[in-house]
């Protein structure tokens, strides 16, 4: 049997997963992650607390998406790989800090915008697939308040709900299989409780039973009939520990102390083998956080250069 796997980032919190803010000093993040035979692809950002930029890893070297003449700060959450092209997606904000947040996707370090400030104001890829010729981007556009689950064909957008259907909804993982497109996500109901959810060619199917109860889920991927989310759990202390879980059974991820905010942003399947990448905070004298990524639960940090 072909197997298929969907993976997504889901930028919820079920419990209060503590974040750095601010960045006074270089950081770096991972945000998603795929693997194509034995190389590993790692997507991210890193910046210098004024500017942030995009930027993928390929087997721990780093390739900048973007260069100190382009505009705004910008954020990458997805990554697709197909022959020798490298394919990542996210979203940047016009005039730095204060500007809209227009979706995008780069191939090869060349940005395609899929919105537009005049469009709606804040808008993100959480998910990217080729198909021959054909791009799919999928995420979310803000409407009235709330986010709209959507995904882009060719840069032609297709909402999956109305801003009066939900409360909030995010597509965050999208697969194309023969003629159907099967998209996964999460929405919120009038009582902003968190379901996750998948769409067959645009109809829901609701999961409510597969979100762990005792952590914050930030990636979901799917393989077969198994269920993997990462994110993060509160431990007896206090402490945010970075784990996976497959069908809701939790593995607690390398950590270089409780107290290092580690956070897992993506998940991916290969094999036998469960990636997960993210970030961790580094205080042990020149404090920064710092990209990384876990082969099953060993911890390879990526570098800033």
């Amino acid at each position: 049997m072909k197997k298929t796997v969907l993976i997504f980032i889901l930028s919820f919190f079920l419990c209060s997963c503590r974040e750095i803010e601010t960045f006074p000093i270089p950081w770096s993040e991972a945000k998603a992650i795929t693997v194509q035979g034995d190389d590993v692809y790692v997507a991210g950002n890193s910046g210098d607390g004024i500017k942030g930029g995009a930027c993928c890893w390929k087997n721990g070297i780093r390739i900048d998406l973007t260069t100190s003449a382009d505009p705004g700060y910008h954020d990458v959450s997805a990554i697709a790989i197909q022959g020798g092209d490298i394919y990542t997606a996210g979203n940047y904000r016009e005039n730095n800090r204060y500007g809209y947040y227009i979706a995008c996707y780069w191939k090869n370090g060349v940005r395609t915008d899929l919105t537009t400030s005049k469009e709606t104001k804040y808008a993100d890829v959480k998910a990217i697939a080729i198909i021959g010729s054909d791009i799919y981007a999928a995420g979310f556009c803000s409407e009235n308040g709330n986010g709209i689950a959507c995904y882009w064909k060719n840069g032609a957008r297709t909402n999956l709900t109305e801003s009066a259907e939900l409360k909030d909804s995010r597509v965050a993982a999208i697969i194309i299989q023969d003629s159907d497109i099967y998209m996964a996500g999460w929405y919120s109901d009038d009582s902003r409780k968190i379901i996750l959810c998948c769409w067959k060619n645009g109809v829901r199917t609701d999961f409510p039973d597969l979100t762990p109860t005792d952590g914050g889920i930030f990636a979901i991927a799917m393989q077969d009939i198994d269920v993997y989310t990462a994110g993060c759990y509160k431990d007896d202390s206090g402490n945010y520990i970075p784990c996976y879980w497959k069908n809701g059974i939790k593995t607690t991820l390398s950590v270089t102390n409780e107290k290092a905010y580690t956070t897992p942003y993506g998940i991916t399947i290969h094999g036998e083998d469960v990636y997960t990448a993210g970030r961790y905070y580094d205080d042990s004298g020149d404090s920064k956080t710092i990209a990384c990524y876990w082969k099953n639960n060993i911890r390879i940090d990526l570098p800033f250069n």
